[in-house]
């Protein structure tokens, strides 16, 4: 539902093309982790496992959607974000806070959305490449043109590094680099049909490569351990395929029809090694499929009614084999918002059908109050519920087929201000989430068992001072496991960033300082991984108005931290990283 960010009765933040340029983020790791409410995870190296966690919910409590199309793997539950490419992305739009009520399953904890680039935002023609640390090369070509009523873009992109590696264990092969390869392509078709139509198609891939490290092992009758030396790597490709229709019916109805697909595929492999013996082998292949029919209609000035119908279905196509392959899902949705004289009220319900639990239905109630021309408090209540995955459910020896789906209860108190060149967002939270799916060890499998409560507060504080811009973002949360009392498995219960960006001329500076505090990688909170602070720096100069040139610093300290341990220990964060590019644009 479009929506100026500082009316929004949500909790949302919003990175530009601008800001993606300005950090020089080389993927959703680097650029996301500045927001508030927002921390990423990632196991190792460039391009291995990446997850996003918003408000200490875990990575597959989001949804992700990639313009307007649900990505992620359904074997899973999670999106592959250490795909992603930032070049083709023109913006990403973050909801904090549960989003059933319009998008169903899987928005317990916000919803993130990917908005490609298209002719309009880009220039006609540009060519990037980037040289760096580790073997780093990349190389970008966008382009971008309108022709009368028709408009096309593309981004082709391709990135290459021999990377670290990925453990601090040195046997057998585990000593070696880990390296990545990832090519991307982002394509966008859009046509005017006339004042009141528009029509527009996109397509994502992403097709990758990607070294890590994993335990080769047999055992014998005694529980001996006997490990072979093994290179292992992993080939995904994920895509998204969007059509979308836009129609204003009338002065006070429009509709949108949206059709869309994407395809997560995964494949464990080896050059030296029959991965079979080790059970580590595996073809994971999820489709998901769906169509959403869109409607917004003013019944008067000040009132918007939202509703629309929403159709999904999940497959898989595995090496496992699973006792289900395929679940379809269909919604109803509404929302009725009413804004009178500084304050906005909202109400939002929607009815999922889903072919495996049934009938499931989620409510919200928002409420938003200007203070004064500058300053406005908002409240919100609402309700989120997450499916269990196939892998929950199904997956071979060790699936739980009695599993319920997660729900959760969130409220928030939210205050937004605006004056000059500042902006300030704070936001009191707490979500309840019952049958939360863990792992069990004395099951062998994932149980229902456990309830978690999440109470926090998350802050963003954004103004210009002479000819500096300056971001300031902090969260403080305490996310309980409320059988034990003990903190989740990974989450920070202190987090900030800082950054500052000097431009005068036709050069600039900036720097960005991150901190959090320890984590606990088990249930128990006896394996304490330590908190740590980063510093990177960047700079970027226009050599003309056709050439310019960047660099960029990252963990400039080369601070050595761990924010995941594994079967081999701890994975090894990524250390001092240089990246030097120069891009050239043509003229016409």
């Amino acid at each position: 539902i479009p929506t100026i960010v500082s009316e929004s009765l949500s909790a949302i933040s919003v990175i530009t093309r601008e800001d993606i340029e300005r950090y020089q983020a080389s993927d959703l790791y680097d650029l996301m982790s500045r927001l508030p409410g927002v921390s990423m995870l990632r196991n190792g190296v460039r391009g291995s496992a990446t997850s996003l966690s918003i408000r200490g919910n875990q990575g597959d409590h989001s949804l992700f959607l990639v313009d307007g199309v649900r990505i992620g793997s359904a074997t899973l539950g999670s999106a592959t974000l250490g795909l992603i490419n930032t070049n083709s992305i023109e913006r990403i739009e973050v909801v904090r806070g549960p989003k059933s009520n319009l998008y169903g399953a899987d928005a317990i904890g916000g919803v993130v959305n990917i908005i490609t680039r298209d002719a309009a935002d880009m220039d006609s023609l540009q060519v990037k490449s980037s040289v760096g640390s580790n073997g780093t090369n990349e190389t970008t070509l966008s382009a971008g043109t309108t022709q009368g009523k028709s408009s096309y873009s593309a981004v082709l992109n391709t990135y290459k590094t021999d990377g670290i590696d990925s453990t601090y264990d040195t046997s057998f092969l585990h000593g070696d680099e880990d390296g990545h390869e990832n090519d991307s392509i982002a394509l966008r078709y859009g046509y005017e049909i006339n004042d009141d139509a528009k029509l527009s198609l996109s397509y994502n891939s992403n097709d990758s490569s990607t070294d890590y490290d994993a335990s080769c092992a047999t055992y014998d009758e005694n529980w001996n351990k006997n490990e072979s030396p093994c290179s292992i790597y992993n080939e995904t490709k994920i895509t998204s395929l969007s059509s979308s229709l836009d129609l204003d019916i009338t002065d006070s109805w429009s509709t949108n029809i949206q059709l869309g697909k994407s395809t997560d595929n995964a494949e464990e492999l080896s050059a030296d090694v029959d991965l079979s013996q080790f059970y580590l082998d595996g073809i994971f292949n999820t489709t998901k499929t769906e169509a959403t029919w869109f409607n917004a209609i003013e019944l008067e000035a000040d009132t918007l009614l939202s509703l629309g119908l929403d159709y999904q279905k999940d497959e898989i196509d595995s090496s496992n084999t699973y006792d289900v392959s395929s679940r379809d899902n269909k919604a109803a949705f509404l929302q009725y918002k009413l804004k009178s004289d500084g304050a906005d009220v909202s109400f939002g319900a929607r009815r999922d059908d889903n072919e495996q639990f049934g009938a499931h239905t989620t409510t919200s109630v928002m409420a938003g109050q200007d203070v004064s021309d500058n300053v406005r408090l908002n409240f919100s209540y609402g309700e989120g519920f997450k499916a269990p995955t196939f892998n929950d459910l199904y997956y071979p020896g060790s699936g739980n087929a009695n599993l319920m789906p997660e729900e959760s209860v969130n409220y928030e108190i939210g205050l937004k201000a605006n004056w000059n060149n500042s902006s300030l967002n704070v936001g009191l939270f707490n979500n309840s989430i019952e049958n939360i799916i863990l792992w069990s060890s004395s099951m062998g499998a994932p149980d229902n068992t456990e309830n978690v409560e999440i109470s926090g507060l998350e802050f963003s504080l954004n103004t210009q001072v002479a000819n500096w811009m300056l971001g300031l973002s902090g969260t403080v949360m305490n996310p309980e496991d409320k059988s034990s009392g003990n903190i989740l498995v990974r989450r920070a219960e202190c987090s900030a960033s800082l950054d500052g960006d000097y431009s005068v001329g036709n050069y600039g500076l900036g720097f960005t300082l991150y901190s959090q505090s320890h984590t606990f990688d088990d249930a128990a909170n006896t394996v304490r991984l330590g908190g740590y602070t980063t510093l990177a720096l960047r700079a970027n100069f226009d050599l003309s108005d056709n050439w310019k040139v960047k660099v960029n610093a990252n963990n400039l300290t080369d601070k050595e931290y761990v924010t995941a341990s594994g079967f081999l220990g701890n994975y090894r964060s990524m250390g001092r990283e240089l990246l030097f590019t120069v891009a050239y644009t043509p003229s016409f």
